[in-house]
């Protein structure tokens, strides 16, 4: 076996472990064949595939993705909604109305755990991809755990926590539900 092929097999192996993962936690069954089809034939639970631009970072989206727990393809694909993966975005040169920054467009001012310390240090963490990563794994695992369901947690993600809160589920702005619903209709989570 190749390097190349090992490293195939393995992210079919891992790929099987975070379906098995994020199907046995909503109680459901998986069964063997399922999982043997899945590493056998390389075949992709969602639908969605990472775009050429994004792959560069495809190691940095696994790593949070095991770490923290998520959905296979979850945070890749909320990237690609986020930033585009466009250059100018992930390096802060173009930076949202809001103040959004970086792959995982990130407001610093109001995520000052991103890296204690100083604006300045947020922001340099905001606009370094992996730290950015990691940290949007981080938060999207706290948001699903207070709200129960990755819907949710996306919409908390786009549109803020307390909107989620005030309104019960997903807040009526037209950005945020066409955030979710392209996210959750890709990668089919719920």
């Amino acid at each position: 076996m190749t390097v190349t092929e090992a490293r195939l097999f393995a992210a079919a192996v891992a790929a099987a472990i975070l379906y098995a993962l994020s199907r046995t936690r909503k109680g459901e069954e998986v069964t063997a064949e399922v999982l043997e089809d899945i590493i056998v034939t390389g075949r992709r639970v969602a639908s969605w595939a990472m775009p050429a631009a994004g792959k560069p970072y495809q190691a940095l989206f696994d790593a949070a993705t095991i770490k923290y727990s998520l959905p296979p393809d979850l945070l890749a694909r909320q990237a690609q909604q986020e930033s585009r993966f466009r250059q100018d975005i992930i390096t802060g040169r173009t930076r949202s109305g809001a103040g959004a920054i970086g792959i995982m467009q990130i407001i610093p001012k109001w995520h000052p755990e991103l890296d204690p310390g100083d604006a300045a240090a947020d922001e340099r963490a905001a606009l370094d991809p992996a730290r950015a990563i990691d940290y949007a794994g981080k938060f999207m695992r706290r948001l699903y755990q207070r709200f129960g369901t990755w819907s949710l947690a996306l919409a908390a993600y786009n549109a803020g926590e307390g909107n989620v809160s005030r309104y019960g589920g997903i807040p009526p702005f037209p950005e945020t539900q066409a955030y979710v619903a392209d996210i959750t209709n890709d990668v089919r989570v719920s």
